[in-house]
């Protein structure tokens, strides 16, 4: 068989499928369709198993094909096929042949396409309901996330309160002692020497100083924050270590350091009740 011929055959049978496909066929028809089937298989004509599979996916994704209505013909077709193949008719021996390969070729495909299909559903159903529950997953840590900051933010906030409440206790209790000792040692100056009542004042001063810090000292503890000065390099906390593995500087220094508001005004006050009472000596 010419090459011609043979590709004219291919893609009259093409459309003969397609048109197997699109409705159901009365007895007529079917006849019809099969003196051109006959016609069509002889000379040695042979189709191609390739061209079957790309007609079932045509019929696949057209609405107007239909693998049910092809079924159906081509079973009608086939069954004439087969009877005057029985009655020993010799001319429909090659067609009755070729006919079987054909629907086994039509079937295998039609098979093979529902077999990839049915995957393809469940991959994209799988794919789908994994990411339906990675963003559930998402959505679920988010929330965590979102509760554990509001917890950490309601723990600062009741721990800041202790401290407001703690700072403001220290301040109101340090300071009504204070200027109760205060105001005694100031109405008996008249009939106390000037220099021994500085010095007195100093002291309540130093006293006082050194339990607000103390007070506040202890608050910051409570709430884990830290009222000392940060520290820009090791020496600021006295980290390097000697030969012996102690610390290079004593605690005065690291007070100093860490505590210079505290340590100064200490100073400061320790100086002038020195001052005070060398001058309470030389009077």
């Amino acid at each position: 068989m010419l090459i011609e011929d043979a590709k004219r055959k291919q893609e009259q049978l093409r459309n003969i499928l397609r048109e197997l496909a699109r409705e159901n066929k009365d007895e007529n028809e079917l006849k019809r369709y099969i003196q051109i089937l006959k016609s069509l298989y002889s000379d040695h004509f042979r189709h191609r198993y390739a061209d079957i599979f790309p007609i079932v996916v045509e019929w696949s994704n057209d609405t107007q094909y239909s693998t049910e209505f092809f079924n159906s013909n081509f079973d009608g077709i086939y069954k004439l096929a087969e009877k005057r193949y029985i009655e020993n008719e010799a001319e429909y021996t090659n067609l009755y042949e070729s006919l079987t390969k054909l629907r086994d070729h039509i079937n295998l495909e039609i098979g093979r396409y529902n077999y990839y299909h049915e995957r393809e559903l469940e991959q994209a159903k799988d794919s789908s309901q994994s990411v339906d529950q990675k963003t559930l997953l998402s959505k679920v840590n988010n929330a965590i996330q979102g509760l554990n900051k509001a917890e950490r933010k309601m723990d600062s906030v009741q721990k800041e309160l202790i401290a407001v409440l703690g700072i403001f206790a220290a301040i109101v209790f340090t300071f009504a002692g204070g200027i109760g000792v205060l105001g005694n040692a100031l109405s008996s100056v008249s009939s106390v020497p000037a220099c021994k009542t500085v010095f007195f004042i100093l002291v309540c001063g130093f006293v006082l100083i050194n339990t607000v810090f103390m007070l506040l000292y202890v608050v910051s503890r409570i709430i884990e924050r830290s009222i000392m000065s940060p520290c820009e390099s090791d020496n600021c906390n006295c980290s390097c270590k000697n030969k012996k593995g102690k610390p290079k500087c004593w605690f005065l220094r690291r007070i100093r350091k860490r505590l210079p508001y505290v340590f100064w005004m200490n100073v400061l006050l320790l100086a002038l009740m020195a001052a005070d009472a060398v001058v309470w000596k030389l009077l």
